[in-house]
């Protein structure tokens, strides 16, 4: 279903998105305003702007100028909850590297530090292992993302589009499922 907080902030709705569509885009550009930790911020790659938006006008208008709002890292912080979706994708797809339940909590304190280089929510996936497997050092990631990324998918025998519509699918089912424990993991800031 439709959730009106997802769909609108101030004046008519002249596109709507259902509530699980908006937090799947809104993922692609969380917390670029926001520090992980206390290491320097990465700055966003290739001229990153935010494409995830539902678009504010009262239907009957001929404004030129529409409002356009990412709530994912301007209203929520959206970084556990993508996390944890990388985490939940990363043990759909790869069952033995993921088997081991003790690293979960290192593996989210990893992706938390890694979250300025996710554009896409299912880079979430890929870094949860590359943290997991120790597969190159946090500052290398950090530096080198644009780089490393292309390698891990085509190491790891990966199809950009096939990995966007798991990564959604299971954020998808987790909402549909478990609305109550997926809100959590999504803060409104204070």
């Amino acid at each position: 279903g439709l959730s009106s907080a997802a769909m609108s902030v101030a004046g008519g709705v002249s596109a709507r998105v259902p509530v699980f569509h908006a937090a799947s885009l809104g993922a692609s550009r969380a917390r670029r305003g926001t520090p992980v930790s206390s290491k320097p911020r990465v700055p966003p790659r290739r001229g990153a702007t935010s494409v995830a938006c539902v678009a504010m006008a009262p239907p009957q208008s001929t404004a030129r100028t529409v409002l356009a709002l990412d709530f994912d890292g301007v209203v929520c912080d959206s970084e556990p909850e993508s996390s944890i979706s990388g985490w939940k994708h990363g043990l759909e797809l790869w069952p033995d590297v993921f088997s081991d339940q003790t690293q979960y909590d290192r593996v989210l304190a990893g992706l938390r530090e890694l979250r300025p280089v996710v554009e896409t929510g299912f880079e979430n996936t890929l870094l949860a292992r590359c943290v997991l497997q120790r597969t190159y050092p946090t500052v290398v990631v950090l530096e080198n993302w644009g780089k490393v990324m292309p390698q891990l998918m085509e190491q790891w025998g990966l199809d950009r589009g096939e990995m966007v519509a798991g990564y959604g699918r299971v954020r998808d089912e987790w909402m549909e499922r478990d609305l109550q424990g997926w809100l959590p993991p999504d803060p409104i800031y204070p």
